[in-house]
Parts: structure tokens; C-alpha cells; sequence
């Protein structure tokens, strides 16, 4: 048996695939001019520090179906 609750939770993680990937690119991109923005001002140490902070930011985001990916 379904019901509905379980229904809705299915549901909400069916993302189509075209906008999640436009999303990783553009998060690939920012990630890429964060990264040089600091490595420019602080150095390559602080650089990958501040990089590996910014994906452990990335990957705690809530991905909740059509409203994490809208504009």
C-alpha cells in the first residue's frame, strides 16, 4: 500500500535531471572564483581551507525538490 505522505516524499526528490545540472555548473563556477578570489588575497593554504569550507556549506543544503532550484 501507498499513502499519500509516502507518496509526497517521492515525489519531492524527483528533480529533473537538466536543472540540477545547470545548477552543479553554476555552484562549479562559483566555487572556482571564490577559490581564486581568496587564494589571490590569502595564499593557497587559506584557499583550500576556505574551498573545502564552502563545499561542506554546499553539500548540508536542502534539496527539496522544484524550490531548491528555483531562481
Amino acid at each position: 500500500m501507498c499513502d499519500k505522505k509516502g507518496n509526497s516524499i517521492v515525489r519531492a526528490q524527483q528533480v529533473p535531471v537538466e536543472p540540477v545540472a545547470e545548477f552543479m555548473m553554476t555552484a562549479g563556477r562559483e566555487l572556482a572564483a571564490f577559490y581564486e578570489a581568496v587564494f589571490r588575497r590569502y595564499g593557497p593554504k587559506e584557499a583550500k581551507m576556505a574551498a573545502q569550507n564552502w563545499i561542506e556549506e554546499f553539500e548540508t543544503m536542502g534539496w527539496s525538490g522544484d524550490r531548491a532550484l528555483s531562481h
